[in-house]
């Protein structure tokens, strides 16, 4: 994850990401397109296991200007898994 200070999920410009065994990086947008067109992308560790999705900062279509990346467990609510990851 990228910037190194992040603190919140809108902080987050660039993420890496890994198929198979090859590792690849892309700005945020670009994830947020992968996962519109029907790509997931998950964060798993030792004791957790969460999704990534987009996620819309305001819920009026008229504010709705940037798609954020965000991850969210088994039970369905967002949580901040995402920004537990490592900065590179």
């Amino acid at each position: 994850m990228s910037p190194s200070h992040s603190d919140d999920y809108r902080h987050v410009v660039e993420v890496q990401y890994r198929v198979g065994g090859d590792i690849g990086s892309c700005r945020r947008e670009q994830m947020v397109n992968r996962l519109g067109r029907g790509d997931t992308a998950y964060i798993a560790g030792d004791d957790y296991h969460s999704e990534v999705g987009v996620f819309d900062l305001f819920r009026s279509r008229a504010l709705r200007r940037d798609k954020y990346l965000r991850s969210y467990g088994h039970d369905d609510h967002w949580n901040d898994s995402l920004l537990q990851l490592p900065a590179f």
